[in-house]
């Protein structure tokens, strides 16, 4: 991974500026250390675990700096910018899985960013275990991109939106003859596609996570007891759905519809750690 992470952590650095000002506004008042003086010693770290060749001493810089990451993260400064640099910093330790679930949750707050969804590409790229989703899924994905592709709070802002252009172009239409109904029925299209897609996923109640233990093996309960569900572990930076939790254990669906167990401590929601905020 240590290629993929010097190739995505040139680019992902670049969002410092970002993540300064987003600290800046999120800043927590009376802290000993202020949320930009934070970010810049995250920063310092993280530029200079890049540039030393000694390995170890890149280890305790990388991890310097996910302290203060997540540091200000806890603070209430969560922002995509800064899931990114966490991102990247754990890719740099060698850890996908922790890597993914964090530059998943920074595409939430950026999906159009290209950094941040080449960096997830190459991490799916490089993650061995194979379990693809059937064809038919990837065409539906692909139609529907915006329930699966942008996040609740783009969905959210979406709908608001466009009901507000809705009643604006209805009350227009109230006292002339612009809007045209056609014009009418496709702002009725536009705000009715993310309201569908909010209430299906609220209804769902299901969160999409990673395998973060280097590796595991799933099995076919919620106990160590049950025998494994597949000849070999699953590894890092598998990504699944969760069905359930239970007394530890997280029942969980993978992209091909296989069902199994797996320890919580072994993976890790991608909205659920932390206290972060789903954008």
């Amino acid at each position: 991974m240590s290629r993929i992470a010097r190739l995505v952590v040139f680019v992902l650095v670049l969002f410092w500026p970002l993540a300064a000002a987003a600290a800046s506004a999120g800043s927590a008042t009376g802290a000993p250390v202020s949320d930009q003086d934070l970010l810049r010693q995250a920063t310092d770290s993280y530029r200079q675990a890049l540039k030393t060749k000694d390995r170890e001493q890149a280890r305790v810089l990388y991890r310097n700096a996910l302290v203060r990451y997540r540091e200000l993260v806890r603070r209430g400064a969560a922002n995509g910018p800064l899931y990114a640099n966490i991102g990247a910093a754990w890719l740099g330790l060698g850890e996908p899985g922790h890597a993914l679930v964090n530059l998943r949750r920074a595409q939430g707050y950026l999906p159009e960013n290209d950094a941040v969804r080449a960096a997830i590409a190459a991490i799916r790229a490089a993650q061995g275990d194979r379990f693809p989703a059937p064809a038919d899924e990837d065409i539906v994905k692909t139609l529907f991109f915006w329930h699966y592709d942008m996040t609740l709070r783009a969905r959210l802002l979406w709908l608001a939106a466009a009901n507000a252009v809705f009643w604006g172009l209805l009350a227009m239409r109230l006292v002339r003859p612009w809007p045209t109904v056609p014009v009418l029925a496709l702002a009725a299209i536009l705000a009715l596609a993310p309201a569908v897609s909010v209430a299906v996923e609220l209804a769902s109640g299901r969160q999409p996570g990673v395998i973060v233990a280097q590796e595991v093996t799933a099995r076919r309960g919620a106990d160590t007891a049950y025998g494994p569900s597949f000849d070999q572990p699953l590894h890092a930076g598998l990504e699944f759905t969760l069905i359930e939790e239970r007394d530890g254990w997280y029942h969980i669906a993978l992209a091909d519809g296989h069902r199994c167990w797996v320890p919580a401590a072994a993976a890790e929601l991608v909205w659920q750690k932390m206290n972060q905020r789903r954008p």
